[in-house]
């Protein structure tokens, strides 16, 4: 089956668009972290939410 650039197109916007959600509701709920701040560097943003994913599992 072959995709045609119209589908193709169409599906990069709506990907882009649930992105677009999926970053703001994580910026909300990282409003309330006590451990990341406003200037936290984005190396110990990371490192403190691998830590947190960690701690789920």
């Amino acid at each position: 089956m072959e995709i045609s650039p119209i589908k193709l197109m169409d599906s990069n916007k709506y990907n882009k668009i649930h992105a677009d959600i999926n970053s703001s509701k994580n910026i909300l709920e990282r409003k309330y972290d006590k451990e990341i701040k406003m200037f936290t560097s984005c190396k110990k943003v990371k490192e403190i939410l691998e830590s947190i994913i960690a701690d789920t599992k």
